[in-house]
Order: structure tokens, then sequence, then C-alpha cells
């Protein structure tokens, strides 16, 4: 798939979460840019993109490495509603989570 399919996909996942009553999608625009900046213009089956939030919630590194691809690195400036979306949108309670698979072995790990 290409980086804009990818974004939108997130962005899709990210917009009821981000409607909830005091969040705000202010910071959207940066998440989007560095994640279709990392990508490389594709993101094929295998490759691996890698969110960390820095300690101060007000920055995301977001990585990118695939399979003949040399690992790329952006930096996206995001606030506390981006970072709640995306953690949401993966381990979240209440809306459908995009991974319920990765949610049980985050959970398994945290257990241990």
């Amino acid at each position: 798939m290409d980086a804009k399919t990818l974004v939108d996909a997130l962005e899709e996942a990210f917009s009821p979460r981000l409607s909830m009553p005091g969040r705000s999608a202010a910071n959207m625009a940066d998440f989007r840019a560095a994640v279709t900046d990392v990508a490389g213009g594709t993101a094929n089956g295998g490759d691996v993109i890698t969110f960390t939030l820095a300690a101060d919630g007000k920055s995301m590194t977001v990585s990118a490495a695939g399979k003949g691809k040399e690992t790329k690195t952006g930096l996206a400036c995001v606030d506390a509603d981006i970072a709640f979306a995306l953690f949401d949108t993966y381990l979240g309670a209440k809306l459908p989570e995009v991974s319920p698979t990765m949610k049980a072995a985050v959970k398994k790990a945290l257990l241990k």
C-alpha cells in the first residue's frame, strides 16, 4: 500500500477518538507528514513502523524498516490527544482495536 493509504487508515481510526469531548486533531497534519515521510512512499507486508512517544508527551519518533529498505526515522510534534488516539487504536478498551492479537501480547508482557 502507499503511504497515503496507510496514513488515511490511521486517520480514519483516530477520527472517533479525536472527536471525543475534550480531544483535538490539531496536530494530525504533523503526525501524517512524519508517517508519510518515513514510510518512503510505500508500506509493504512485513514492514515495521515503530512509534515511540517521548517522556514529555510532546514528540514522537516514527521509524520504518522493511526487507531491503534502510531504516528511516522522523520526528512528529504530537500532543496527548494524538498519542491517546494512537495507543487507543491498538490497545483501547472501548472502541474496536486494530489488532486484538497485539493487545493480548502487550497485556501478557506487562503482566510478567
